[in-house]
């Protein structure tokens, strides 16, 4: 009977083996494999023993990186999200909302949304924690990181993530901001009190 440590040993040699085995049937060279390699190191060995050392590890821990957020969000990632987990998952929601990715299934869209977010020290974005995320779904997110290391996969191959701007949302000059003054000042004597009457 085999031991824990020996089950795992073999389940991920088992997951490298059909990884190997699915990629070299469509074509896909091991450098354009990525995965999340948080805590995960005999897969890695697995994948290096048994294929290649040449796949792309994602490493969901740490702190963000000193890439710009986007082709018109020019802050670094560090500046913007609080950590790298934060940085990957709204890798994959800027890129659904600038319209370079389409297909998104139902199941990944329930995982996607289902994990919260809000601003923490520095106005920079968080997303809630992987535990908090099983405790209210009651399962972890594994479609939705697939997906985050497949964008991630293609930022490190070059993609670059461009945003959509409406048409008309990009003011020039500052005639706007008068604009804004005059309709204050318009809303305020609307509700200011009539004395004279």
């Amino acid at each position: 009977k085999s031991t824990p440590l020996e089950q795992r040993i073999i389940a991920e040699d088992q997951i490298a083996e059909f990884v190997k085995a699915d990629c070299e049937k469509l074509g896909i060279p091991a450098a354009n494999v990525f995965h999340d390699s948080t805590g995960r190191g005999s897969l890695v060995g697995a994948f290096a023993r048994l294929w290649s050392a040449n796949i792309g590890l994602i490493e969901f821990g740490g702190k963000p990186t000193e890439r710009l957020v986007s082709s018109d969000i020019r802050v670094t990632a560090r500046d913007y999200y609080s950590k790298r987990v934060s940085e990957l998952w709204f890798n994959v929601a800027l890129t659904i909302q600038s319209g370079q990715f389409r297909g998104m299934t139902e199941d990944l869209l329930t995982e996607g949304s289902s994990r919260e977010w809000g601003f923490v020290g520095g106005n920079r974005i968080e997303v809630e924690t992987k535990s908090n995320m099983k405790l209210k779904t009651g399962r972890s997110p594994d479609l939705f990181d697939a997906l985050v290391c497949g964008v991630e996969g293609a930022i490190q191959r070059g993609f670059l993530i461009k945003r959509l701007i409406a048409a008309g949302a990009i003011a020039h000059g500052d005639k706007w901001k008068q604009r804004y003054v005059d309709r204050m000042q318009k809303l305020e004597a609307n509700h200011r009190l009539n004395y004279s009457a």
